[in-house]
This record gives C-alpha cells, structure tokens and sequence, in this order.
C-alpha cells in the first residue's frame, strides 16, 4: 500500500480543488442530465433497452480522470492562507508555497448505451492524491481467474 503524506498547504489545495470539480460536475449534470445515476466504482450499469425490447442490457462506463491545476497558496491582508490556481495570483500576492499540477486526480463514471442511447453519470466525483490513484486503463470489472 503506498503512503502519501501531504504538507497542510497541499491539503488546502486538495480540498478546493474537490470543491470546484464537484460544482462543475453538478453543473454538468443540470445542463446534460443523465438518464441514470452511477456509483463511481462501478464497471457496468445494467437497464432495460428499448432498442433491444426492454431486455437487460448493460451499460460500459468510462472513467473521466481530471488532473489538478497547478495551485498558489497565497496570503491575504490578516494572514490567512487561501487558494487560487497559479494562473490566478492576485498582483503583489503572497505566496507561500506552489502545489504542482497533477498533484490531484479528480475522477468520475459516465457511459452510454449503443442501443438505446441512454446516458448514464456519477452524480458526485472522487479526488485523491494522483500518485495513489493513477487512471484505469482497459476493461474494467473483470476478474482474473
């Protein structure tokens, strides 16, 4: 098992970036609603297709596998540390210290169905320390025997 250990500033960054990235999500999911809500852990979505007369059919979902920006951590006029992505640093802003780019990986389920066309999302999304959790790659949900 690796072991990660992040400096409180890092944590700060991690926290807002969840933040944003779960807005976003929500946001995504008002304009373009999925037909069904997908846990982020799963492989398939099993429904009933109209293109194949209600038979039970299931649904490939795809990892969406976001990496963070690169964060400051800045200082305000009491001294109270905020974060702000680096692109964004106010002029004369102090900065503490700098998280680096794909230091999180902010991830989530969606597919549709070949059939029937009907959509299926997460409604809420995962954040991890990146190194901890790279992205899936290939077929997924499937045991080795």
């Amino acid at each position: 098992m690796l072991t990660i250990v992040l400096s409180d500033y890092e944590k700060m960054a991690g926290r807002h970036y969840r933040e944003i990235m779960n807005i976003a999500l929500e946001d995504l999911n008002e304009e373009k609603p999925p037909t069904y809500v997908v846990m982020t852990h799963w492989a398939q979505y099993r429904h009933l297709c109209a293109a194949r007369n209600m038979v039970s059919t299931a649904m490939a979902l795809k990892e969406v596998y976001l990496l963070s920006p690169e964060y400051s951590i800045c200082l305000d006029g009491d001294g109270h540390p905020f974060t702000v992505p680096s692109s964004d640093v106010p002029n004369g802003g102090s900065v503490v210290e700098t998280v680096a780019g794909g230091t999180f990986a902010y991830f989530y389920k969606e597919g549709r169905c070949r059939g029937c066309g009907q959509t299926g999302r997460s409604k809420i999304g995962v954040c991890k320390p990146a190194a901890m959790r790279p992205p899936i790659e290939g077929r997924v949900g499937r045991g080795s025997a």
